[in-house]
């Protein structure tokens, strides 16, 4: 591929010119993986890919989706391959994308579920810590939703879904005062937005008196 030419010419010092064009070539393989179907195109997506996540500082606010990239191709190669070693490369990969300091909340958030699906589907163990950290993280962004009121439809279905996981993970492991915990997290976040409701709309109703 022409495009695969041009970026190994590009120097190693362009800061973030190289790791951007190589995650886009791996983009590109992944692309053509879908349409013509071919492993060879698997395997060099996930070669750039993963040079593209070593070469970008963690600073950098594109990493965790780049991160959550690179594990969604590990997951496609675990379908066709069958090699459990793929699982696990999977979930560190998202788990390193839903810790991540830089980034888009929801782009984390979207890892952090997703890690915590691919530990529990696959059994790979950590599922307390994964559940707990998820939790936690997605009900900073339920803070943050209510600033951005468009997120927390999108949310809100997540986060009902993801306490009632962990609770089954908890109870399983015995670990019933968690399992307690986020359910109760559930309920009082929905009271929380139906008072925020409520409110808004005496706030509104209120206005139009006034006016």
């Amino acid at each position: 591929m022409h495009e695969a030419q041009a970026v190994l010419l590009i120097p190693d010092d362009h800061i973030m010119d190289k790791p951007s064009s190589l995650h886009n070539l791996g983009m590109l393989y992944r692309a053509r993986l879908q349409r013509f179907n071919k492993l060879g195109n698997l395997s060099k997506a996930i070669c750039h890919q993963k040079e593209a996540v070593l070469m970008t500082p963690d600073s950098h606010v594109q990493k965790p989706e780049w991160l959550s990239s690179l594990g969604f191709l590990y997951h496609i190669q675990f379908q066709r391959e069958g090699q459990p070693v793929d699982t696990q490369h999977c979930a560190n990969f998202l788990a390193k994308s839903a810790y991540s300091q830089s980034g888009h909340p929801l782009v984390k958030l979207e890892a952090s579920i997703n890690w915590v699906h691919v530990l529990f589907e696959h059994a790979l163990g950590l599922q307390i810590e994964a559940y707990t950290w998820a939790m936690a993280f997605v009900l900073q962004v339920i803070w943050l939703s209510i600033a951005v009121s468009n997120w927390y439809e999108c949310i809100m279905s997540d986060f009902e879904g993801l306490a009632v996981e962990a609770a089954h993970v908890a109870i399983l492991l015995q670990d019933y005062p968690k399992a307690l915990k986020w359910l109760e997290d559930v309920s009082w976040i929905r009271t929380l937005f139906k008072l925020l409701a409520l409110f808004q709309s005496v706030i509104y109703s209120l206005k139009l008196v006034l006016e």
